[in-house]
Parts: structure tokens; C-alpha cells; sequence
């Protein structure tokens, strides 16, 4: 007795979704994500029905139902979207028969710096005071940082040039200290002004009133003698 196995084709065939989105998008900026089904084939002429969702992890974030293509523009965010999926399910139903394939990509964003700020340990200062001034920055690259310095200081650089220390600071390092961090989708400065001060001359105050109270003094005995 021979047995003979009958292979019935599939009522709809279609091709794994298909996502298109740029390498690399900038934070802040828009860019579109499609999600497309390049190929689709139904038996007997049926009329399929097609629904198609793309979601930021659990997050939906548009769908269609009819056609092949969906798109949808996304303003990118670092702290949000930097390595989260994007997922798109593709199902076609004919009659009884469902049928879902899905892809994901990995969303990479990028960030030109941004919350710098410069701080420093004295904003104004005497001779001989150590000064340690430090630049803050974000960025995807993380930045690298530039100084411009007033003329003739001389400091000392640290922590990947992020922080710059003045060792015994004189009157010549008084003047503007600015940042600026940089990586290659762009840059951001950020300035600092660190005032000199010289010696205290209160000394000179506390001599001034004494010699007033002391005139003062004198002026009084003398108006008083000559009183009487």
C-alpha cells in the first residue's frame, strides 16, 4: 500500500519587514523611520488584510492597516532613545489565516556638547592663593576641552585637560578662563572671570579713623580751653 503526502501552498506569503532609519541620529534633530514590506504574494487573487505597528520598545509609536509601508518621524532624545529597539510587526491575515514576522533595529544618538559650565574654587583672590578651575560638559561622543587662558598664565592641566589648577596665583592670572568642549557633531563654551584682589589694605582704613578720632580729640580739648 503506497501513501502519498499532498503539500498545500500557504494563502499569503510575505517577506520579513524590512526598517530604514539613519546610522546615527543627532539629538534634538528629526528623522524618519520606515518600516516596509518589500514582498507580497496571495493565492487565488484574496484580498489580504495588512496591519503593520513600529513601537520604541514597549512604546507604539504609529501603525496602518491596508498598506505595505509605514513611517514615522522621530525626534530624537540621548537620554530616551540612545539604544532603545525599534520594533516593527508586519501581520497579514487571509481568511482564517494569520501570518506576523517582525524586525528590530537599535536606535543610536548622538549629542554635539551641551550643560557646559566652568567653576572654580575662588572667584576672586590674593597673591599666593591656589586656584583650581573645572569644566562640566555632556556630549555622545563624550567632549574634549580647549582652554583659552589669559596672556602669561601659567597653570596646570588635569582630568583629561577638564581641569586646570594655578599653583601660588599673581596678579597676571587675573582675567577671563574659557571652556570649550568640542567633539565632531560640534562645540559649546562656557567662561569664567577670576578677579585679582592684591594685599588687604584694611590696615590703612584702621589707621585713617584713628588719626580722625585722634584730630577730632585734639579739636575738642582745644575748643574746650579756649572756652573758658
Amino acid at each position: 500500500m503506497c501513501s502519498s503526502s499532498i503539500f498545500v501552498a500557504p494563502n499569503v506569503e510575505f517577506s520579513t519587514p524590512d526598517i530604514y532609519m539613519a546610522s546615527e541620529i543627532k539629538n534634538g534633530h528629526s528623522d524618519r523611520i520606515i518600516c516596509n514590506i518589500s514582498s507580497l504574494r496571495v493565492r487565488d487573487q484574496i484580498s489580504p488584510n495588512i496591519n503593520i505597528s513600529l513601537s520604541r520598545g514597549t512604546t507604539l509609536l504609529n501603525s496602518s492597516y491596508g498598506q505595505s509601508s509605514l513611517e514615522y518621524s522621530l525626534v530624537a532624545n540621548l537620554n530616551r532613545d540612545d539604544g532603545a529597539e525599534i520594533i516593527c510587526v508586519a501581520q497579514v491575515q487571509v481568511g482564517s489565516e494569520v501570518l506576523n514576522k517582525s524586525a528590530t533595529r537599535t536606535l543610536k544618538v548622538v549629542a554635539s556638547p551641551y550643560n557646559v559650565s566652568v567653576s572654580t574654587n575662588h572667584m576672586t583672590y590674593q597673591a599666593n592663593t591656589n586656584i583650581v578651575v573645572t569644566c562640566e560638559a555632556e556630549g555622545k561622543p563624550f567632549p574634549e576641552f580647549l582652554w583659552d587662558l589669559p596672556p602669561k598664565a601659567s597653570v596646570e592641566f588635569s582630568n583629561n585637560n577638564r581641569t586646570l589648577t594655578i599653583q601660588s596665583a599673581q596678579s597676571f592670572h587675573n582675567g577671563t578662563y574659557r571652556c570649550l568642549a568640542h567633539n565632531m557633531y560640534g562645540n559649546k563654551s562656557a567662561q569664567i572671570d577670576i578677579l585679582y584682589q592684591g594685599k588687604s589694605r584694611s590696615w590703612i582704613v584702621a589707621l585713617v579713623v584713628v588719626s580722625l578720632l585722634a584730630l577730632v580729640f585734639i579739636f575738642g580739648i582745644l575748643w574746650f580751653h579756649f572756652r573758658k
